[in-house]
């Protein structure tokens, strides 16, 4: 009789365990997703003929971040950043990857966990749009031959580059 309810209770329960296996696996290989923005302030501005700026000097730029599964990545194909588009480029990071500092100070270093593979997505503009910032960043790729979209609802601002 023991015999009995000990296997009923794990036929019971290997349903359950199952689903909560399923609800951790990682969404289209993705096991984490970070993205950055820093701004950089030029030291030398152009202007015109009138003496008047050309550009503001204050450019943005975006890191992001992918940890996957590293046995299924994802084919990264375009990103969006409010109503600006990139292409993207992976790039394999094989070791420790120091981002910067954020605006309160601390560095920021990462770096894959076993078997994970760590990946940094180069973005580069499709059309001259300027971003806003705060804009939730929307990949879009391919994972196992299926179209996927992986949104990132927000970026951690690292510390301004000021150059002379």
């Amino acid at each position: 009789m023991f015999r009995i309810n000990f296997v009923m209770k794990i036929f019971k329960t290997i349903p359950l365990l199952v689903l909560v296996l399923s609800c951790c696996s990682p969404k289209y290989g993705i096991v984490k997703a970070r993205a950055f923005v820093q701004q950089s302030v030029a030291g030398t501005i152009r202007v015109d003929m009138n003496g008047r700026p050309m550009e503001s000097g204050v450019r943005t730029q975006h890191f992001i971040y992918v940890e996957t599964d590293a046995e299924n990545t994802p084919e990264w194909e375009s990103a969006s950043i409010g109503d600006k588009m990139f292409t993207i480029q992976a790039i394999k990071v094989s070791r420790e990857q120091n981002v910067g500092k954020t605006m309160d100070g601390k560095k920021v270093v990462l770096n894959a966990q076993p078997n994970h593979q760590l990946w940094q997505l180069v973005l580069t503009p499709s059309n001259a749009d300027d971003t806003k910032l705060n804009e939730p960043i929307v990949l879009k790729g391919r994972w196992k031959n299926k179209p996927f979209s992986f949104t990132i609802s927000n970026e951690e601002r690292l510390q301004t580059l000021e150059f002379q």
